[in-house]
């Protein structure tokens, strides 16, 4: 499942139910221009027979790097029922059970100290970042 599939066709196409998928407030680096946020999607097993996954994810353990004065992004993470699993594993997924895909954030760029105070106010008010 790629996270830039829509929701109705990975249900329609697999058996999965998707509970969530979102924007990762916070995850984009700090700067005077923001990095790109990354996405958390959930979604839960429907099917009777076991199915096998394989998470082809980045930037797990290395974060986007920030430039010029900016901070680095979020990380990326995978979690089943919860629990943090190596991101380049393999598994095989019996029904009911959770899968948590956490897309890392892009570094920022600039000093964040730079960035236009409506620019700050805008991602405040669209939950793009945290206070």
């Amino acid at each position: 499942m790629s996270t830039n599939v829509p929701v109705e066709l990975i249900e329609r196409n697999s058996a999965m139910f998707v509970h969530r998928k979102e924007l990762r407030s916070g995850s984009g680096g700090d700067g005077r221009y923001r990095g790109g946020l990354g996405q958390e999607v959930h979604f839960e097993i429907r099917s009777e027979t076991p199915v096998g996954l394989i998470f082809m994810a980045e930037r797990c353990r290395f974060p986007a790097p920030g430039f010029g004065g900016g901070t680095h992004g979020a990380c990326g993470e995978v979690r089943i029922d919860g629990v943090p699993v190596d991101h380049r594993r393999n598994v095989v997924l019996k029904r009911g059970q959770t899968v948590t895909m956490r897309t890392p954030g892009g570094g920022g760029y600039g000093p964040a100290m730079d960035r236009d105070a409506a620019a700050i106010a805008e991602d405040l008010e669209a939950g793009y970042v945290e206070t």
